[in-house]
């Protein structure tokens, strides 16, 4: 099995995972009025923490995605060196100075189209590039997961037959959550003796990396799938043909060919 089979179906074995956590209810929403504030607000629960497999599977993943990266880059240098690495530097300058053992040997469109593929050439800069990202996830150890994350699917309206005005229109705060988290807080008025906001809300709920680490609380089945697209849909087609032996290069990047 190919080293991105391996990563694919260890993201199928996410999304697996994900989905049977997501059918036991995992969440509960908690709605609350305060009609001194007239300010209604909705909390996330969480009734029962991740299972302790989790972490586990997703670093699999992470690992099996930056497994065919690096054994892509072995096949291009023609070297079997366990230490090889597919070099991802967020500067030109950190990409010429530490990627020579990983480009010596390599012929120079090997390597000019290793440097093309790095982050920093990113329009929006190289952080939550895909392939910086994953080095990030790589690099961080076990997987930091946040309690669960809203996703753009999340829906939220007010019965309209209730005598309720809305000072504005607010949509829930979307991205990872941590137990307790208030992922709406909109100010309401509600008119009559029953001072209640029939307010309804139907949640999109993922598991979502932690807000203050390397994916930045993106989705975690979105953001693997993301990395796992970009190496297989712009990566490989980029390096391929290079693969399958060892050719002289003249130093594109300070890597002479005698070492």
């Amino acid at each position: 099995m190919s080293r991105l089979a391996v990563a694919h179906r260890a993201l199928a074995d996410v999304a697996e995972a994900q989905e049977r956590y997501l059918a036991s209810g995992p969440y509960r929403l908690l709605h609350h009025y305060d009609p001194r504030a007239a300010r209604y607000i909705i909390r996330v629960e969480v009734l029962h923490a991740l299972p302790d497999y989790l972490p586990s599977l997703i670093a699999e993943q992470i690992t099996a995605s930056r497994a065919a990266l690096d054994d892509l880059v072995r096949d291009i240098a023609g070297r079997a060196d366990a230490a090889l690495r597919f070099p991802i530097f967020e500067s030109l300058q950190l990409f010429a100075q530490r990627s020579r053992k990983a480009l010596r040997g390599m012929p120079d469109g090997a390597q000019a189209a290793i440097e093309a593929l790095q982050p920093y050439h990113n329009v929006g800069g190289w952080i939550g590039h895909p392939l910086w990202t994953l080095r990030a996830l790589a690099d961080d150890g076990a997987p930091r997961l946040a309690a669960g994350s809203l996703g753009p699917a999340t829906t939220i309206g007010v019965n309209t037959r209730r005598h309720v005005r809305l000072a504005e229109d607010q949509l829930p705060a979307l991205g990872a959550f941590e137990h307790g988290t208030s992922v709406v807080s909109i100010e309401a008025t509600v008119a009559g003796p029953d001072p209640k906001l029939d307010l309804h809300m139907r949640p999109d709920f993922a598991l979502a990396f932690v807000a203050r680490g390397p994916a930045r609380g993106g989705h975690v089945v979105e953001t693997l799938g993301d990395v796992l697209r970009h190496i297989e849909n712009v990566v490989m087609p980029a390096l391929e043909r290079f693969a399958g032996g060892t050719h002289h290069s003249s130093g594109k990047f300070g890597v002479s060919a005698g070492g």
